[in-house]
């Protein structure tokens, strides 16, 4: 009794392919944010990108990025300050239930549907500046490539095609708080990403010296 699924009756089961050698990709310590769908990366042929101006330019390298933070329509792309993204954490949406006890037939659960994943962090230390330019992002539709620990950038890719991974309630970024003597000041935000977005993550190596972790306008 699963009525957040389409009968499966005559449907064969999907095996999970084997896999070798996964990595970690580990803690995530910046974002860069995109306007929903304005960048795709054909990864098979970097002549398909959009926009045209990221044309036979490669996501491993700064290249691309480079015309894409500084572009001047909706095709640029923000990131966050360097270093300053603190206590990073995805809490994975939750089964939706209903029913039980004698609601339904032996009481079993029906499964409804997911609740979103929510990703959640502090802004250490931000510049007054900072606050008011991330918060402009609380009224933008955005998808979001996660820049790691091992200076590696995830994104989606479905086919070849890379994009940001999009988010299903905007960033919100909270008032600052003072750390005081014991703490740091910071900026509580969240956003939350699409349900099952963990089936269509992509992770890419950048190519030295291009430092996805460091690197700025």
């Amino acid at each position: 009794m699963m009525s957040a699924c389409t009968c499966g009756t005559g449907t064969p089961l999907v095996a999970a392919p084997e896999k070798n050698c996964y990595t970690q990709r580990g803690q995530i310590q910046r974002i860069y944010f995109a306007k929903r769908g304005q960048i795709k990366i054909d990864l098979a042929d970097n002549a398909n990108n959009i926009p045209a101006s990221i044309q036979n330019l490669s996501p491993d390298t700064q290249a691309l990025w480079d015309v894409l933070w500084n572009a001047n329509d909706d095709t640029k792309v923000v990131n966050t300050p360097v270093r300053t993204l603190g206590a990073p954490n995805i809490e994975a949406g939750a089964e939706l239930t209903a029913g039980g006890g004698n609601e339904t037939p032996n009481g079993v659960l029906l499964n409804t549907g997911r609740d979103p994943s929510t990703f959640s962090g502090n802004f250490l230390r931000l510049h007054a500046d900072q606050i008011a330019a991330l918060r402009n992002l609380e009224c933008q539709d955005v998808e979001v490539f996660l820049i790691h620990e091992n200076n590696t950038i995830t994104g989606h890719k479905e086919g070849d095609i890379f994009t940001g991974i999009p988010l299903q309630k905007a960033p919100f970024i909270g008032d600052q708080s003072f750390g005081n003597r014991d703490n740091i000041d910071a900026n509580a935000f969240n956003f939350q990403f699409v349900p099952k977005f963990d089936e269509k993550l992509h992770t890419i190596v950048p190519t030295p010296p291009f430092s996805p972790l460091l690197a700025v306008v």
